[in-house]
């Protein structure tokens, strides 16, 4: 038996209208930051047009989003980030609130809601092309790159904080204790294996400034 088309019109609006408020993934900039708790306030950048009207609708500032930094147990990759940064936001299938109030054992979601926009994480990135950083970037090279005007700091508790070229300097400086690590045993002697010892502990308070 085939259905009614006024059936499937109707089935077809209800789905529309449930998939409204539904969010998968989206860009959005940066309205306030809490780097401290990483935590952003973000504005999605879509912006939505009722055709019968022609209004348009500018969607509400989304409070205390997660910042994703790549992190382990041991290591943080933590960036700058400011308000006009742009960022694309990721939305969970389930609640995190009761997630991220936890210490990282399996939590139930604390509603049924799904693909909430409330329940998203920022990823800092994913801008358009035409806002370049820079023409041109180095090939396969491993690079972190800044403005100028921003520090880079580098070890526990900022003990060696970097700007701009100074990077550079210390990463040549770390490779040349590699290599004489590689061949302090040919060189021999508890004398040469002190000293080394005494190099590397100074190179990991080493502090270059401007």
């Amino acid at each position: 038996m085939s259905r009614s088309p006024e059936i499937i019109e109707l089935l077809d609006e209800h789905f529309e209208i449930s998939m409204q408020d539904k969010r998968t993934s989206f860009p959005s900039i940066v309205r306030a930051v809490y780097l401290q708790d990483s935590k952003v306030d973000i504005q999605p950048i879509h912006k939505f047009k009722i055709i019968e009207t022609g209004r348009v609708i500018t969607p509400a500032l989304i409070q205390d989003v997660p910042i994703v930094f790549p992190r382990s147990q041991g290591s943080l990759d933590l960036i700058p980030i400011k308000s006009g940064d742009i960022g694309q936001v990721i939305v969970s299938d389930r609640s995190i609130s009761e997630w991220l109030n936890g210490n990282g054992t399996p939590v139930y979601p604390e509603n049924k809601n799904i693909m909430e926009g409330s329940q998203a994480s920022f990823i800092p990135g994913g801008y358009p092309f035409g806002l370049k950083f820079l023409e041109t970037l180095p090939e396969n090279t491993r690079a972190t790159i800044v403005d100028a005007s921003t520090k880079l700091f580098l070890g526990n508790n900022s003990t060696l904080p970097l700007n701009g070229g100074n990077a550079e300097l210390i990463n040549i400086v770390f490779a040349l204790t590699a290599i004489v690590t590689a061949h302090d045993p040919i060189a021999g002697g508890s004398a040469n294996l002190a000293k080394l010892a005494e190099l590397t502990a100074a190179l990991s308070n080493l502090k270059v400034t401007i």
